[in-house]
């Protein structure tokens, strides 16, 4: 009778334990939901402190890979990560791994590159337009790029720039940007909707002229 009651007794034991461990790692289950509140706010803390809490199984995911990359201090690889959410993710996820995608490769100047992430980007956006019934008319749409040719600390000097242009037959404006602190008088030309299309009027531009440029997003 004791050795009877004592197996009852040693399995009731192993089924709290059970439930304990199971209730446990539920309570350890990361809500994605949350880390994307986290990082649309800015709160880094906050994430990175969810993301250790983190199952074994949660660590092997997308949503894993891409916030964990957002503390990676090697460019480099937290780009080859951003790429794998971006191959293998869909919706938001994607969206924005494609943003961090174009992000850096804008920034470093590889705009054709940064242009197949771009080009994704926009159909995204337009698609979204299209359904919510908020296309913008063709006449209505600005160009979402400028090739800036020159950042001068003074005015005269950018005026001379601009004429320079003008004389070959290119209309650009001077728009006063802060840079480092201090205003520069830097001189645009209007590009295109697309970044590939304005990286190649930019190149005709140096082509003829040997400015250099640097791509502008507004």
């Amino acid at each position: 009778m004791s050795i009877f009651f004592t197996y009852k007794k040693n399995n009731f034991n192993f089924f709290i334990i059970l439930i304990f461990f199971i209730l446990n790692g539920l309570s350890a289950q990361v809500n994605w939901e949350n880390l994307f509140v986290y990082y649309r706010n800015g709160q880094f803390e906050q994430l990175n402190k969810a993301l250790n809490r983190a199952t074994q199984t949660q660590r092997q995911t997308p949503e894993f890979l891409f916030f964990k990359s957002l503390f990676e201090k090697d460019g480099t690889k937290a780009m080859q990560q951003y790429q794998q959410v971006f191959n293998t993710a869909g919706g938001r996820l994607k969206k924005l791994a494609a943003k961090k995608l174009y992000e850096y490769y804008f920034a470093r100047g590889l705009y054709l590159k940064a242009a197949t992430f771009s080009d994704y980007l926009d159909n995204v956006t337009n698609t979204e337009n299209n359904q919510a019934g908020a296309a913008i008319a063709p006449d209505e749409q600005q160009p979402a790029y400028w090739v800036q040719f020159g950042a001068f600390s003074t005015r005269a000097n950018a005026l001379k720039r601009q004429e320079v242009l003008k004389r070959h037959g290119i209309n650009s404006v001077i728009k006063i940007r802060k840079i480092n602190n201090r205003d520069f008088y830097c001189v645009w030309v209007k590009g295109r909707n697309t970044l590939a299309d304005t990286d190649q009027i930019a190149k005709q531009i140096k082509k003829q002229m040997n400015f250099d440029y640097r791509i502008i997003k507004e």
